[in-house]
């Protein structure tokens, strides 16, 4: 599983604000910022419509890369700059996996 495939198919995809967590050789774990496009929307959708888009793109990437995946919105960090912030972990089938206990040793 290579890291810089999937940060790439993400940029390819918009997401552009992206840090790498370091957790496991296994797993590759990412934080990322959705930025919302259009001005003046009513938040609720602006999440609504965030965790949709980046749904299909993990979907995407899973089928592209034959990969599983779990991933965090954190909508009530939802900010004046418009964005909101995921946490995703990628990882190889048949692996057993906890994003919070990720979540909770590496933040």
């Amino acid at each position: 599983m290579d890291r810089e495939e999937i940060i790439n198919y993400l940029n390819d995809n918009g997401i552009e604000h992206i840090d790498s967590i370091q957790y496991d050789e296994e797993v590759v774990c990412l934080k990322l910022y959705y930025y919302f496009n259009e001005e003046g929307e009513d938040k609720p959708y602006s999440i609504d419509k965030a965790r949709e888009s980046m749904e299909e793109i993990i979907q995407d990437i899973k089928e592209e890369f034959n990969l599983e995946a779990q991933y965090m919105c954190y909508d009530d960090k939802i900010c004046e700059e418009g964005f909101v912030e995921f946490i995703i972990a990628f990882y190889e089938k048949g692996i057993i996996l906890d994003l919070d206990h990720i979540i909770s040793s590496v933040m």
